[in-house]
């Protein structure tokens, strides 16, 4: 029996140590044009699903890969990816130390781009009577344009006070409404192309209205 015991686990750790062989890993540092660690850069294995992300001093690692020929994509959000080829053998650990085409000062730039300008407002309406841009007045005016309560599927009035925060409907129907601005009722304080206290008759198709100022303050 004590033989026996011994053959088996002779057995599983000739097994363990052959499944260990059979693959490789692929470890590595990215750095930047001029020489400094790349964090937070994609790296992936190119036609898998195995991919993982540079740790602030720029290393990755991929475990239990099979031996053959890969191609790994560094890629960082604004800047064109990069390939690079590796082959990986068994039972060894592959290295490479792959540089990107930018330095450390460009990988820390972030770019903001607006990509929805039909929804931005930059001038009031004339019922206003104010000749300035919206961002040069004092009092918070938010504008909901007409390409908003389109694309949004909006019908009603009641649908369009949700595109406006701070702003809620009290009480009404589907377009006869009393909405409130930060717990302030205005219903008497509703104009439409700048004549007053128009509340209550408000069952023009949402179609028809060309944009919504909510002026707060």
């Amino acid at each position: 029996m004590k033989l026996l015991f011994l053959f088996l686990l002779l057995l599983l750790a000739i097994n363990v140590f052959a499944q260990k062989n059979e693959y490789g890993s692929i470890k590595g540092v990215v750095s930047t044009s001029d020489g400094k660690p790349a964090g937070s850069v994609t790296v992936a294995i190119k036609n898998t699903k195995i991919g993982t992300i540079t740790n602030d001093d720029g290393r990755f690692e991929f475990k239990k890969i099979k031996p053959g020929t890969y191609v790994i994509i560094l890629s960082f959000v604004g800047f064109e990816s990069k390939e690079i080829s590796i082959d990986v053998k068994a039972g060894e650990e592959n290295f490479v130390n792959p540089k990107l085409e930018h330095n450390y000062a460009e990988l820390q730039k972030v770019i903001v781009e607006s990509r929805s300008p039909k929804y931005v407002e930059s001038n009031p309406s004339s019922s206003l009577r104010l000749n300035i841009r919206l961002n040069e007045i004092p009092q918070n005016i938010t504008v909901t344009k007409r390409e908003l309560l389109a694309d949004q599927g909006l019908v009603t009035m009641s649908e369009a006070i949700r595109t406006v925060s701070g702003v809620q409907k009290n009480y009404g129907d589907l377009n006869d409404i009393t909405p409130n601005i930060r717990g302030v009722e205005w219903f008497l304080n509703v104009y439409r192309n700048g004549l007053g206290q128009y509340w209550w008759n408000q069952q023009e198709d949402i179609a028809m209205i060309e944009k919504i100022e909510f002026i707060k303050g």
